[in-house]
């Protein structure tokens, strides 16, 4: 985006400024204000850094209700990149009464989260650090930034979620589609399946049939070949037919000479008169 949060303040109480090695420490902390960005990685080991965090916890043992240790410990270990310790120390110091030192509390509280990645609520504790102090520029500006931040994040954020959702669909209808493909492939194997069975079973219909059929026909052949004479049957028969045949012209012969002979006579005369 061009533009960064802008850092942590840093502040320590006068009367531990006897302690040399904890004011060279936070010398380095109060170095130039370098910018801020979300979620970033932790700095390389500081020797110094950590000496520095021993003593100050050892102090904030020593003296548990002195706010200004947890405030200082969360800008050391702001430092150090371990934001979580940060965001501890700097909540334990809300219950400030002093308004200004509870804003810049909210504001390093704000600027802590933003490293962290949790950009909204960075923003709820800029908003807080606002009301208390808002003639602020820095607040200001980092809540504006936060503002724009977040828009910025829920927009990668939708765009993602759509991304993801059209992908989600995508493998959908291709597993629609397979799952379509494969029912279609196994209906189609399905339904050659019952034509083969359905062609065995008329097969097998037929077959039964003519194994049905068979011995009928065997047993028709055996009674027609029964019924039907044989040659010697056949020539025996022919003769005899032959030989009634010729006794039957034989006796007609006979009846017709018998025919011949035989005269008719009429009983008494029969006058015919001449009409010439």
């Amino acid at each position: 985006m061009g533009r960064e949060v802008h850092a942590v303040r840093y502040h320590v109480s006068m009367w531990f400024f006897s302690f040399i090695i904890l004011s060279a420490a936070i010398s380095q902390v109060q170095a130039p204000n370098s910018p801020a960005k979300p979620a970033v990685p932790a700095p390389p080991p500081n020797p110094e850094l950590e000496n520095a965090i021993q003593k100050y916890e050892a102090l904030r043992k020593k003296y548990p209700g002195e706010k200004s240790l947890d405030y200082n410990l969360g800008n050391l270990k702001y430092l150090k990149g371990d934001y979580d310790s940060a965001e501890k120390d700097y909540s334990n110091c809300l219950s400030q009464s002093d308004p200004e030192k509870r804003s810049e509390a909210l504001y390093n509280l704000g600027n802590t989260l933003v490293r962290k990645g949790s950009i909204k609520e960075g923003l709820k504790y800029y908003k807080q650090a606002l009301k208390l102090n808002p003639g602020d520029p820095d607040i200001k500006y980092n809540y504006e930034l936060s503002q724009l931040m977040l828009k910025q994040q829920q927009q990668q954020q939708q765009q993602q979620q759509n991304g993801d959702k059209n992908k989600q669909d995508q493998k959908e209808k291709q597993d629609q589609s397979q799952q379509e493909s494969q029912q279609s492939k196994q209906d189609k194997e399905q339904e050659q399946q019952q034509q083969d069975q359905q062609q065995t079973d008329n097969e097998d219909e037929d077959r039964e049939k003519q194994e049905q059929q068979q011995p009928r026909d065997e047993q028709q052949d055996k009674e027609d070949q029964q019924k039907k004479p044989s040659a010697a049957e056949k020539d025996k028969q022919q003769e005899l037919d032959k030989q009634e045949a010729e006794a039957i012209l034989n006796t007609l012969k006979a009846n017709e000479k018998n025919m011949l002979k035989k005269k008719y006579r009429a009983k008494g005369r029969v006058k015919v008169d001449k009409d010439w």
